[in-house]
């Protein structure tokens, strides 16, 4: 089922609509929907949600809609406000992004992690430089985005201090797998499940006036083209630092962890 929000921004060429998006099982013959105007929300009766999730959403010129982000949400009512859902469903947020290109008839690939100084809420958080690592020549058949978020949720977020927190893993790839995903019931890489106190949220790098999680998935694939073309990443890739005991790629480096 899905529920359309107007929320034209003058300041956009193209009019976005906030969208709720869920599954809807019914209990009794009818299901009610009631929509709260003063919260902005939406609830049900008679019926149970499941795969629930706030989108900004806009039409192209080919008359296609195009996400900007979708964000899972939790809650027997959903709001249209992006920033509410945000709010009530996570403590932290960390973005992670992957850029690959050929150089030297290599395959190399660079993720690049940031996150905000400070849970939730927003107000005056800053997005930080997170851990980043080099990938050179991954695997045949292997998504280097996926090995991407694997190797920062590995080795940073998944940590005993961090279980206590609900954390939104952003991400610009994927989103008709974040379902099953986030409950649990595919892998996000290998035979790698989410930890349960994450989830994928999706965002795209080219509207960062909708949301923060557009502005941190816009942070890291712009700092990850920086780095890449720098001197320093040049000559990182003709040195001995590479390290080649990874399952997954030929060499990698962690260039900041």
């Amino acid at each position: 089922m899905k529920v359309v929000s107007n929320m034209a921004k003058k300041d956009q060429k193209k009019p976005r609509e906030e969208v709720i998006e869920f599954y809807a099982d019914i209990i009794y013959e009818n299901i009610e929907l009631t929509y709260d105007h003063i919260n902005d929300s939406i609830s049900l009766k008679n019926a149970t949600t499941s795969n629930a999730r706030i989108e900004t959403v806009y039409k192209k010129a080919s008359g296609k809609e195009k996400r900007t982000n979708s964000t899972p949400i939790n809650s027997t009512s959903l709001s249209f406000k992006h920033y509410k859902g945000l709010l009530e469903n996570f403590d932290l947020l960390v973005a992670i992004d992957t850029n690959t290109k050929s150089l030297n008839n290599q395959n190399i690939s660079l993720t690049m992690s940031c996150y905000l100084e400070n849970p939730l809420p927003i107000t005056n958080n800053r997005i930080m430089q997170g851990a980043h690592y080099l990938f050179i020549n991954i695997n045949d058949g292997l998504n280097p985005e996926k090995l991407g978020w694997h190797t920062i949720i590995s080795n940073h977020i998944n940590m005993d201090i961090a279980k206590k927190f609900r954390i939104g893993i952003i991400v610009d790839s994927d989103l008709a797998s974040h379902n099953s995903i986030n409950e649990r019931k595919a892998p996000y890489f290998d035979n790698f499940y989410l930890p349960d106190n994450m989830q994928l949220v999706y965002a795209s790098s080219d509207s960062t006036t909708d949301s923060i999680v557009n502005q941190m998935i816009r942070f890291s694939d712009k700092y990850a083209n920086a780095v890449m073309l720098s001197d320093k990443f040049n000559e990182l890739l003709i040195s001995n630092n590479l390290k080649s005991d990874s399952t997954y790629c030929e060499r990698y480096f962690p260039i900041h962890a």
